[in-house]
């Protein structure tokens, strides 16, 4: 007999999508592939939140427009908008995320290593000193990195902040 897996909730596309695609490119820091479809999946985490919990999140998130104003969540976009407020990184997730479906972007978003192009995201070799004590391969293997204007930044930081940032609003919600 054939098993039909179906996503009906947040937390499906959670434990089906978001847990499996960041647990893959957080194994696998040299995978594009991996490191796309985690961006990919923690981005859209913020569509499927918002349609299940939409009347709770118009009702207590705001973001500040372009002109320092705070607005209130009214769709899924402006709750994306909210949640690059909460954790800079989502912004770049955002990009990584919507660079990779479009090739190259329109709307950058307003975060100064902001992706404006799919090649801004790339696998590269760090050679020995580059990644720094700590931070990544000391040298050689391979790394998922974002080119912004601070330099190389570790595509694997930008996930866990990301992924750290659902797990607790997950927990502080209760979704």
């Amino acid at each position: 007999m054939q098993t039909v897996e179906k996503f009906q909730s947040a937390n499906d596309f959670w434990i089906g999508m978001v847990e499996p695609d960041y647990q893959e490119s957080h194994k696998n820091q040299g995978d594009l592939r991996a490191a796309l479809h985690s961006a990919i999946s923690l981005f859209h985490m913020s569509d499927w939140v918002f349609e299940e919990h939409r009347n709770m999140i118009c009702n207590s998130f705001t973001f500040n427009d372009r002109n320092g104003l705070p607005q209130a969540v009214n769709n899924s976009g402006t709750f994306a908008n909210a949640l690059e407020q909460i954790e800079s990184d989502f912004a770049l997730i955002r990009g990584i995320a919507n660079a990779a479906k479009h090739l190259a972007l329109d709307n950058i978003r307003p975060h100064r290593d902001a992706p404006s192009h799919s090649a801004n995201t790339a696998t590269q070799s760090l050679g020995w000193g580059e990644g720094g004590y700590g931070v990544g391969s000391y040298g050689g293997g391979p790394q998922v990195m974002l080119e912004g204007a601070s330099g190389h930044l570790h595509f694997s930081q930008i996930a866990t902040s990301v992924y750290n940032m659902w797990a607790g609003l997950k927990t502080q919600n209760n979704w």
